[in-house]
């Protein structure tokens, strides 16, 4: 869903007269630490978890709740760090949404009927048998109105089961880019 917000900020940016691509270049993002640590342990987990490592692979499996959670923490913090671009701010608190039912939970909770809707049978069993570190199936969940609860068919790759916090996150991406790429910037 974050790939096709930015595609479509890239189509309305080519149609928007009022614009300076070279803001998106220039821009201040304040926190970039936070967020470079952040992605960079995202994927550092997902590839050691992926594969089998030894003891690195045992350690980040057994310890993945608290790296997730903390990755997820530090990209949301660095986005709320630039409040003044609306569009950052709301992709900021999307991620924090997304934090809240791992926090409470240890994964993010996925509906099993929004799961079956997406008809993409290796993410299904992927979850459905709790072979994924980062989703599950729960009988009770914590928050689950912040959860995996929405089903999206996509017209182009597999269709996937979104949240609230990723909508949240979609939207303010389209528009962090277009405030950025205004020539009067943020």
């Amino acid at each position: 869903m974050i790939l096709e917000a930015i595609i479509l900020a890239a189509i309305v940016l080519f149609f928007l007269k009022d614009k300076d691509i070279s803001n998106l270049i220039n821009f201040k993002f304040k926190g970039i630490s936070l967020a470079s640590i952040g992605i960079f342990l995202m994927i550092f987990i997902n590839f050691v978890t992926s594969k089998y490592f030894g003891k690195v692979t045992d350690f980040f499996v057994d310890n993945f709740k608290i790296f997730h959670i903390l990755s997820i923490l530090l990209i949301g913090i660095s986005l709320l760090l630039n409040y003044k671009n609306y569009g950052l701010l709301l992709s900021g608190a999307g991620t924090i949404l997304n934090a809240i039912p791992v926090i409470f939970n240890g994964k993010m909770p996925v509906s099993i009927d929004a799961l079956m809707k997406t008809n993409n049978e290796r993410i299904i069993k992927i979850i459905y048998m709790g072979g994924s570190l980062s989703h599950g199936i729960f009988e009770n969940p914590k928050f689950y109105f912040l959860s995996d609860i929405i089903p999206l068919h996509r017209i182009v790759g597999n269709s996937k089961v979104i949240s609230i916090g990723d909508i949240f996150i979609s939207i303010g991406l389209f528009f962090a880019i277009i405030l950025i790429s205004r020539k009067r910037g943020v």
